[in-house]
């Protein structure tokens, strides 16, 4: 190994670590501030618990933001292209941002996509998060429509809001650094720093892919990102992508399920078995792999989903604890790790149909679509 790629290999664990650090109490919270408002009955304290929810995805947002411009400026992003399913990446964005365009009374329309795309998963998510997020924080009204089409030979992945529109000698210059789509009232109050649409444009120039605005003021925006269309997808992912759960599937398939949680931090792990308790789940919650073991010595059930936090204490990782459970029960149980990384450094795994990565923070939404989606494949597609 040359010098040059030790350097490299120490930033990005340094990275990982602090990526882990910061996202680490910003998950606790957001997960604790949920079970509050689930629970509280008087109206000033849910709108109080609102208004700390809101403060902690800004906080959430900032701290993305500088991880990802830190990653772009010492050059230690590392592009995984693959063949992928279009609906995987509209997956996850309906079950991340329902949430905030119902907050926002915005209409979240997703539609569907059977296209396969050629890209890195992971980073184009990154950019597509951008896009949405901006369209619903900007947008007072109306509707944000997520698609995608074939377009010169590309697969277009397109974002359209109903916003207040740019100003057309505003377009190029809002993909520079610091600049800001909104006043500096709006901005500051979600948590922008003018970074985001930056690094969407450095992230698809690495990925060789483009990025296109159009924009109607008074009528609203439209963003997109270009990538070649792919031309397979792994027989492993094929399952998980045609098996999206419906709504009576997420009224019935997490309520008397058995969920083991594996996470070291005690905050964290307490918050999620509240959550999952809250759901109608029966619970295991440990800190490590050895006691989880241990506390399933006492059940005769088998677990239905695992939930494993990647970076444990000392030498374990989520990971690990996943495949030691699998192999003590002699079962391939579907399994969730959650992760402050960027999936694609999760060492050893990879997303498939009875393994989700989640990426730090995660919001209940996400979680609860995420075991849900893994129980229905799991029902559907017995092993």
């Amino acid at each position: 190994m040359q010098p040059g790629d030790q350097s490299c290999g120490a930033i990005t664990r340094l990275l990982a670590a602090a990526s882990h650090d910061l996202r680490q109490p910003l998950q606790a919270v957001g997960l604790w501030v949920a079970l509050l408002r689930e629970q509280a009955q008087d109206p000033k304290v849910r709108d109080i618990l609102g208004k700390v929810q809101t403060a902690t995805q800004a906080a959430e947002r900032v701290v993305d933001t500088l991880l990802d411009v830190t990653r772009l400026e010492l050059g230690v992003v590392r592009v995984h292209l693959a063949d992928f399913a279009i609906a995987s990446l509209l997956e996850h964005v309906a079950s991340t941002f329902a949430p905030l365009a119902r907050d926002r009374q915005i209409e979240l329309r997703i539609h569907q996509s059977s296209a396969i795309g050629h890209s890195d998963p992971d980073l184009l998510e990154r950019i597509l998060f951008n896009f949405v997020a901006n369209a619903i924080r900007y947008s007072t009204r109306g509707t944000v429509l997520v698609g995608c089409r074939r377009h010169r030979g590309f697969l277009a992945i397109e974002v359209w809001d109903t916003g207040p529109g740019i100003q057309q000698e505003r377009l190029k210059a809002i993909f520079q650094e610091f600049v800001q789509l909104g006043t500096a009232e709006t901005d500051h109050h979600h948590g922008s720093l003018g970074l985001g649409l930056s690094i969407a444009q450095r992230t698809a120039a690495r990925l060789g892919h483009t990025i296109e605005v159009m924009s109607c003021i008074g009528k609203g925006s439209c963003f997109r990102v270009e990538i070649p269309i792919g031309e397979t997808l792994p027989d492993r992912l094929t399952r998980r992508t045609q098996t999206t759960a419906g709504a009576d599937d997420c009224a019935t398939a997490l309520f008397g399920s058995f969920v083991v949680v594996v996470a070291d931090e005690r905050e964290q792990r307490e918050a999620i078995r509240l959550l999952l308790q809250d759901w109608g789940c029966h619970v295991v919650a440990a800190a490590s792999t050895a006691e989880a073991l241990e506390l399933l010595e006492d059940h005769l059930r088998l677990p239905n989903v695992l939930l494993a936090d990647h970076r444990l204490t000392g030498h374990e990782n989520g990971w690990a604890a996943i495949r030691a459970i699998r192999a003590a029960l002699c079962e391939n149980i579907p399994a969730a790790i959650i992760s402050g990384e960027c999936p694609s450094v999760v060492d050893g795994a990879n997303e498939t149909a009875d393994l989700a990565l989640l990426r730090k923070p995660v919001s209940p939404e996400r979680l609860h679509h995420c075991l849900v989606s893994l129980l229905v494949s799991a029902s559907r597609h017995p092993v």
